[in-house]
């Protein structure tokens, strides 16, 4: 399988190193948060040299070992996403490589990325962005169920209505009463025309209770139900 190379965008994590743009765009931050940009693993990483041999400035599997870690194609390098975004220098603290500028050296990296994963700044870090996160996902999940809420009231509803339309139907067919009027084109509502048997059954079924019925001609209106009852042989 061949190699490929992708050009840098905004998602790239090194254009938010050591500056609060991010922070200022939750809907960006959101995204480098839970959406980072992945090469993928046959990415061609660029090569620098290093004791004589040229090596890559990074490894896929670390990429995968590491959620937190992000390659920048940018700064050639690989940084800890959630410092650049949320690290501050702090007591005793310097904050360096995979913070304010990428770990490109290769010969001590497995060490380098293990100790930064256990170290107390890189784990507030991490708290931090999983508090800023947490209330955009669960604000998202409430909108779905909602939606979902809706959407299944809606089919309940439709289904009732479905259910009063076929009990008329069925009960003309079996009293063998024809369907149609002598002008079907009026409205329920429409004293001057003869809508049918159909059609009036509706309406009787409406003004009888039926709750489905009712509740549908009070949003729509009984002017809704103007179309031609197709000709039954």
């Amino acid at each position: 399988m061949g190699t490929i190379s992708i050009p840098a965008y905004t998602d790239d994590i090194g254009l938010y190193v050591s500056n609060d743009t991010a922070k200022n765009d939750f809907s960006l931050l959101n995204r480098l948060l839970t959406k980072p940009w992945i090469p993928p693993s046959n990415y061609n990483y660029p090569k620098i040299e290093q004791s004589g041999r040229k090596r890559s400035v990074c490894q896929h599997s670390w990429l995968v070992k590491y959620s937190w870690l992000s390659y920048s194609k940018m700064h050639q390098g690989i940084y800890c996403r959630y410092c650049v975004l949320f690290s501050r220098k702090g007591e005793n603290q310097s904050l360096g490589q995979l913070i304010n500028k990428p770990l490109r050296s290769l010969k001590d990296a497995p060490e380098y990325l293990f100790n930064h994963n256990e170290c107390n700044y890189h784990k507030l870090s991490v708290s931090q962005a999983i508090e800023c996160v947490s209330p955009y996902a669960h604000a998202n999940s409430d909108v779905n169920i909602l939606l979902n809420n809706i959407n299944e009231q809606q089919q309940n509803e439709n289904r009732r209505i479905l259910a009063s339309i076929i009990k008329c139907i069925l009960f003309l067919s079996r009293q063998n009463i024809v369907f149609r009027g002598n002008d079907e084109n009026g409205f329920l509502d429409d004293n001057n025309t003869n809508p049918g048997n159909f059609k009036s059954l509706v309406l009787f079924a409406t003004d009888a209770g039926d709750q489905a019925l009712q509740k549908k001609f009070k949003s729509s209106s009984k002017k809704c139900f103007i179309f031609k009852l197709a000709k039954i042989k």
